[in-house]
């Protein structure tokens, strides 16, 4: 995403829920191979005007690069 204004959004910007949703396999993977992968998400240009929450992830690994 690019070149976005986002105002008076009262539950947030971004939420990121990758393990508590969807559908249970039957034979669920386990330990680190069992996470989901969100790759190459870019948000770039944003302007946030009174958004309380700018992002809100669950239960997941995540790993946010801040450039200015």
């Amino acid at each position: 995403m690019r070149d976005l204004e986002v105002r008076d959004a009262d539950y947030g910007f971004l939420r990121i829920n990758i393990l508590d949703s969807g559908k249970q396999d039957q034979f669920p993977v386990g330990g680190l191979d069992g996470i989901p992968t969100v790759r190459n998400f870019t948000l770039e240009s944003i302007h946030v005007v009174d958004v309380p929450i700018l992002v809100e992830a669950y239960r997941s690994i995540l790993t946010i690069r801040w450039t200015a």
